[in-house]
């Protein structure tokens, strides 16, 4: 599934990515941890430039709070005037729940 929605959206990095998760047509990708810059990441996703990257898609670590706080990484980086924008996301539906409806 994962191939095909690079292809149809032609995604070429990945935010959160692991060394050992990373999908082979993946070219840039960026991990949780600065640390994984050793196996080929740029860098930790957190600290990325999410304006900068295009069109990118994200799958963070299964917490409410590691996803409300990508999310908002991903609407701050909406706020620009830059002609190309796209964001895949995969997502656990009670992890949405959890991380928009928390009280």
């Amino acid at each position: 599934m994962q191939r095909a929605i690079q292809k149809a959206f032609d995604l070429h990095t990945e935010l959160f990515a692991s060394p050992l998760n990373v999908h082979h047509n993946t070219t840039t990708y960026y991990a949780k941890y600065p640390r994984d810059m050793v196996f080929g990441a740029r860098g930790s996703a957190w600290t990325a430039n999410w304006m900068k990257l295009g069109a990118y898609q994200f799958n963070p670590k299964y917490t409410a709070a590691d996803l409300k706080k990508a999310l908002d990484c991903a609407l701050a980086a909406t706020d620009t005037t830059a002609p190309v924008f796209g964001v895949g996301i995969y997502l656990r539906q009670n992890t949405i729940q959890e991380a928009i409806y928390q009280p």
